[in-house]
């Protein structure tokens, strides 16, 4: 039987360097390389950018944001419940192996003192996904998302939690959902719906 062979703090430190990808630039695209990494830390917008020139040859900052402006990169909290950028790809793969890790964070010591998060959080998630959060003086009022009919228009479709919106709740969520469907869609006609409660 042949003997593995041990490997040296030196050559160790050289292996994680080069999976890591800080050895020498290579000739990667923006998608591979953050998949070889498993992603990259996000904390802040910026330090992607670095790290990617650091590993990339010839990267140039508007690859990656138009990664992240077509939404193929994405910016979430994952490992250690901390921000990294994946690609969209990744993001779908590993956001439903981390969920449970990032649940127990907040259902630990501190978690136990928010009320009623159990009880909420299975009404938040659909297929695993946690849409956008509609807050009501700072608590969790319902839900929402954008949808898209052709090139035309664009609508907000608001659906409270348990309860209906007070018309002031209701008329400061039109307004806002107004700003936000012009700022994402601006060259389309804009629509605020409100649902039933679920």
């Amino acid at each position: 039987m042949t003997r593995a062979k041990v490997l040296g703090l030196r050559a160790l430190n050289r292996a994680l360097l080069e999976r890591q990808m800080l050895l020498r630039r290579k000739k990667r695209s923006v998608e591979d390389a953050l998949e070889h990494l498993i992603g990259l830390q996000a904390q802040a917008p910026n330090p992607p950018y670095v790290g990617l020139w650091t590993r990339l040859q010839g990267f140039r900052p508007e690859r990656l944001a138009r990664r992240i402006t077509d939404r193929s990169a994405v910016r979430i909290a994952l490992m250690r419940s901390t921000i990294h950028l994946v690609t969209a790809r990744d993001c779908v793969a590993l956001r439903p192996l981390m969920q449970p890790v990032l649940e127990r964070g907040l259902t630990g010591r501190v978690g136990r003192e928010l009320e009623g998060i159990d009880g909420r959080s299975s009404q938040t998630t659909r297929n695993g996904m946690v849409p956008g959060a509609l807050l009501a003086d700072g608590f969790f009022a319902g839900t929402w998302k954008i949808t898209r009919a052709g090139q035309a228009s664009a609508t907000l479709v608001v659906e409270p939690y348990g309860r209906r919106l007070t018309k002031e709740d209701a008329a400061e969520t039109t307004e806002e959902g107004l700003r936000l469907l012009a700022f994402v869609a601006p060259d389309r006609e804009h629509e605020v719906r409100l649902t039933p409660p679920r």
